[in-house]
């Protein structure tokens, strides 16, 4: 299994237990912070990323996505 078919799964896993919910609501009930940073907005910049230090999970978002992209 590659790297991007168990991200794959593991999202398809979260959307259906969570289903409904909102990113806010479902990274407050997996104990994720999530934060909006500006990353750039052209094609080729990042989108966000994920990262855990100390045992802390964050998910950075890019603020400058359109609202269809951030969902």
């Amino acid at each position: 299994m590659t790297p991007t078919d168990y991200i794959s799964r593991k999202v398809k896993r979260i959307r259906k237990k969570f289903a409904g919910l909102s990113l806010d609501d479902i990274c407050k009930a997996l104990k994720i912070r999530l934060r909006y940073e500006p990353l750039g907005n052209s094609d080729e910049d990042c989108k966000g990323y994920y990262i855990v230090q100390s045992r802390i999970q964050l998910i950075v978002i890019n603020d400058e996505l359109p609202d269809m992209l951030k969902r």
